[in-house]
């Protein structure tokens, strides 16, 4: 009897092996392998890179898990260049750089996106040294969110190193306090022919062109909060006539009036796309746009922390300056009182996107977008919300959809929305999204997107 059973569970092991081996996916084409192990990233990490934590290499990031399953799989993984070349990196040991080196060596000769974090515990040292400095030449996005150390030295780096660069990010959290730029020359950005889209911190009592970036070529940039003197983002402005895309966060503690060198014209022949969240003591939206030109401008978007009437005369007194037609407006609506967004509406030109962040909508308020004329132009929505009824969120979307089939089309409605809550159940955004569903059959639109997810913190790079 015991030798029937010890025979009867070698034939059920070697039939489970077969089962393995006649499996569809070990007869699946290495390049829609390749593809499948892709979707991996994306389901480990949103931004579908490869992560090298600083939990790793316990557990280890997902290609490595892909080549420990059978030599077939690993052969893909390793031969699969894009599953190495987009690296999420926040390491503080060797061996977080062990894993990241064998990264760049199976990634071939291909190009390179970094994404480096010092958050918490420092780089290992040699991080500049020994990673960016020798890959340097086949970057072409690079992303430091640094301490002010890692981020001078970083900038002591000789010139025409990033031959390939196309895309820098760089930011220091305001933890470390003020930073100053080095006295020596900054020449790492030199020698980058390739640059367009540059993200920069604005430095404590220096200009960003104390940075000597190839402004004349860029097509995208963005200042992160910080001080900064005018005079010096005019000047940035007029270099930059290539711009397409500019966000600018611009503070100063300064309480007197500051003066101001105005020029008499900034030429922006391409820029469509402007971001500006600005307090200065003394000065307005109105008095920065004065000496702008910008005749092609498709979207401003504007960040308003106070409702006050004479804030809302100085954005009417900016859009009228402006006075491009379509010109869509985008409010990022940071820490004001809730219900003031309906005088908000009724006191600025039809507004396409609403980002609410900083504040909790009540459900009156939610209520009022979905009845109210003056929010009918809106196409985009994201808000923050307490409620703890999503019925009441649903409401809402019926109704201005409503309104927007009676315009005959002239306003298409809300087609993006993110709505975050405080703590809805896994039922709740179950429900919500079978109701939405229901409601985009009834109004046979499928063009939407719309979505309810828990809420969480701000990104540092959301704006």
């Amino acid at each position: 009897m015991f030798t029937l059973q010890a025979r009867r569970a070698r034939w059920e092991t070697h039939t489970e092996k077969l089962h393995i081996a006649v499996a569809p996916h070990t007869h699946l084409p290495p390049e829609i392998l390749a593809e499948v192990f892709l979707h991996c990233l994306h389901h480990h990490s949103l931004d579908g890179r490869l992560r090298i934590l600083r939990r790793s290499p316990c557990p280890l990031p997902a290609p490595w898990v892909l080549g420990h399953v059978c030599s077939r799989w690993r052969r893909i993984a390793l031969g699969e260049k894009r599953l190495w070349n987009s690296i999420h990196y926040e390491g503080n040991s060797r061996g977080h750089m062990f894993l990241l080196n064998e990264a760049f060596k199976y990634s071939g000769q291909s190009t390179l996106q970094l994404e480096a974090r010092e958050t918490g515990d420092k780089f290992y040292k040699p991080f500049l040294r020994e990673v960016v400095f020798p890959q340097s030449h086949r970057i072409t996005s690079l992303l430091l969110d640094v301490a002010g150390a890692t981020f001078r030295a970083f900038l002591l780096l000789p010139s025409s190193l990033f031959g390939e660069l196309e895309c820098i990010k760089l930011h220091i959290p305001s933890s470390y306090g003020h930073f100053s730029v080095p006295q020596a020359p900054v020449t790492v950005f030199q020698g980058a022919p390739r640059l367009r889209r540059v993200t920069i911190p604005l430095l404590h009592n220096h200009s960003p062109l104390d940075l000597t970036l190839p402004w004349g070529q860029l097509t995208y940039l963005a200042f992160t909060p910080g001080d900064i003197e005018l005079t010096d983002s005019f000047k940035v402005l007029s270099l930059c006539t290539n711009l397409c895309e500019c966000h600018l966060c611009l503070f100063t503690d300064s309480e007197p009036p500051i003066t101001v060198f105005h020029p008499a014209s900034v030429q922006l022949p391409h820029l469509r796309k402007l971001g500006l969240n600005m307090i200065f003591w003394g000065f307005s939206y109105a008095d920065f746009f004065r000496p702008l030109v910008i005749p092609k401008l498709e979207l401003f978007t504007f960040v308003l922390s106070s409702s006050s009437e004479d804030c809302l005369n100085d954005l009417r007194e900016t859009i009228d300056h402006l006075s491009i037609p379509g010109l869509r407006l985008e409010l990022h609506y940071d820490g004001c009182q809730a219900d003031d967004i309906l005088r908000l509406a009724h006191s600025l030109p039809p507004l396409t996107s609403i980002k609410a962040y900083k504040c909790f909508l009540p459900a009156s308020t939610i209520a009022l977008i979905g009845q109210k004329t003056c929010f009918q132009t809106l196409t985009s929505l994201e808000i923050i919300t307490s409620l703890h009824n999503t019925r009441d969120l649903v409401e809402m979307f019926k109704a201005h959809w409503a309104r927007a089939r009676q315009s005959n089309n002239t306003h298409p409605g809300i087609r993006f929305a993110t709505i975050e809550a405080t703590d809805p159940s896994e039922k709740d955004i179950s429900h919500f999204s079978q109701d939405i569903a229901v409601i985009q059959k009834q109004m046979g639109v499928t063009d939407m997107k719309i979505t309810l997810r828990r809420w969480c913190s701000s990104d540092p790079w959301r704006f």
